[in-house]
């Protein structure tokens, strides 16, 4: 997925994720906001924010969730 800056309501500050590669840092401090799994056929996603609080509202959270929903679609077809 492609972003440009975003603005995510953070509450964590857990930044270790060996073996995944980190794909958006907080432009204050850099903490890693989101990671994305490398091994190809191997969906994931992870972000230390909160999208469930504002999928319906905000573009990059609807579109965390439509990545969701479409590889579990692949992966069940």
């Amino acid at each position: 997925m492609q972003f440009s800056m975003i603005k995510p309501s953070t509450s964590h500050y857990r930044a270790d994720i060996d073996g995944l590669r980190a794909v958006a840092r907080c432009p204050e401090d850099g903490t890693i906001e989101a990671i994305e799994g490398t091994l190809p056929g191997h969906y994931v996603v992870a972000v230390q924010w909160h999208p469930e609080r504002s999928f319906e509202r905000d573009e990059p959270s609807h579109r965390l969730f439509q990545s969701f929903v479409d590889a579990a679609r692949a992966k069940k077809a």
